[in-house]
């Protein structure tokens, strides 16, 4: 018999799923149950909460499915199982929970547990965006832009980023700032491109932050200021994946380090390395 890491095996996981479904049909009693599901999900013992969780669900709770739903395809109270996920999501989903909508989306993007569907993705990505739901914002934004599910519209792609960005969500932010800076279904306007890639790069994006750095190395919406484009490029570095773009913020580092004088270079490395993001920083 197999236990996850809080010791609660599948056969017991079976037994519960049993044992809670005939009580329901037969105790007419638990249907008065409360449906603060956000207490049951925040329980230290993962048979209490998965037990409360479960008779809510069962019952039509939309808010306990998805976070049931959460529990399957997260793994860590109950081993993965994305059938079971993929169900309490769906019928989350369809009585509108928008998180719900949301998973439910990304499973039909991945193929996890579901044949890869972007059309599919998309439907459900755009019932949880319609919301107002900022991750779903930014994923249709993403399937506009790629064209995927849908017809390739840039001018829709910067909507939903928008709607994203305007909720705080640094990647949306920067996808914003990326499409004014190269006139992607929109004029070039270097003054919003600045605006949203410094909000997302003050969050710790680094694709913002090399975007960023180059707007201020080139004048772009600014003054020219290599200082502030040393130290923006030099942050993004430290996150950067191997690739093209990695590659680009090394060289625009080279180019503003050559335009600083030492003092201004040890001035700089020493913001680089005192800098927090705008998120640690307010707390």
């Amino acid at each position: 018999m197999t236990e996850n890491s809080q010791g609660l095996s599948h056969d017991a996981i079976g037994q519960i799923e049993d044992c809670l479904t005939k009580k329901l049909h037969q105790n007419s009693e638990l249907i008065k149950m409360s449906s603060d599901t956000q207490t049951a999900s925040q329980q230290k013992d993962p048979r209490s909460s998965f037990e409360h969780l479960l008779s809510l669900a069962i019952l039509g709770d939309k808010n306990a499915q998805c976070a049931l739903g959460y529990m399957y395809d997260d793994g860590g109270c109950l081993p993965v199982d994305y059938d079971k996920a993929l169900y309490w999501y769906e019928k989350a989903a369809a009585a509108g929970h928008a998180h719900a909508q949301f998973r439910f989306s990304r499973h039909y993007f991945d193929g996890q547990g579901i044949c890869q569907n972007y059309g599919e993705a998309f439907k459900w990505c755009l019932k949880a965006a319609s919301q107002g739901l900022a991750v779903a914002q930014n994923d249709l934004g993403q399937f506009y832009f790629e064209g995927k599910g849908t017809a390739q519209d840039y001018r829709k792609a910067l909507h939903w980023f928008q709607e994203a960005g305007h909720q705080g969500d640094e990647i949306a932010q920067a996808c914003v700032g990326w499409m004014y800076q190269k006139g992607l279904g929109v004029e070039i306007d270097y003054e919003k491109a600045l605006f949203w890639n410094q909000l997302s790069a003050d969050q710790g994006e680094p694709y913002a932050q090399s975007n960023l750095a180059e707007m201020l190395l080139l004048g772009q919406g600014t003054a020219p200021d290599p200082e502030k484009a040393y130290i923006w490029g030099s942050l993004a570095l430290m996150r950067l994946p191997e690739g093209s773009v990695r590659g680009e913020a090394e060289a625009l580092i080279k180019a503003a380090r050559d335009l600083l004088g030492q003092e201004q270079l040890e001035k700089s490395n020493m913001a680089i390395n005192n800098w927090l993001p705008t998120c640690i920083n307010e707390e």
